[in-house]
């Protein structure tokens, strides 16, 4: 939860820059979609809960990287409900030549 969790401190931290905040937004998004074990540690970590409110208190304001902060915060939110619902199962396919392999990866608490 070590990468996570330092997302979350920054989208959380009003004090950083909307862009620093939006790329550990986009970061966590990326991560979460693309690997079970940080969709996990999202889950583990109240992400979904924790962007919800980060999106509330964002509400307020109406300035063009407000309204930026808030589409990327409801993206991540997005992405993270999409793993939580998915169980973190990712499957993959590969072929090599005649052969085809499919990997299913799940998480450990299902």
């Amino acid at each position: 939860g070590e990468h996570v969790g330092e997302w979350l401190d920054v989208i959380k931290n009003k004090g950083a820059s909307s862009r620093k905040r939006e790329r550990a937004a986009r970061s966590l998004a990326a991560k979460v979609s693309s690997d079970t074990t940080y969709a996990d540690e999202a889950n583990e970590a109240n992400a979904i809960a924790t962007l919800e409110a980060v999106v509330a208190a964002e509400s307020v304001s109406c300035d063009a990287a407000a309204v930026l902060l808030r589409s990327v915060l409801e993206a991540t939110i997005a992405a993270c409900k999409s793993a939580s619902a998915s169980g973190g199962e990712h499957v993959r396919a590969f072929e090599f030549g005649a052969h085809r392999v499919t990997i299913r990866e799940m998480s450990l608490g299902n």
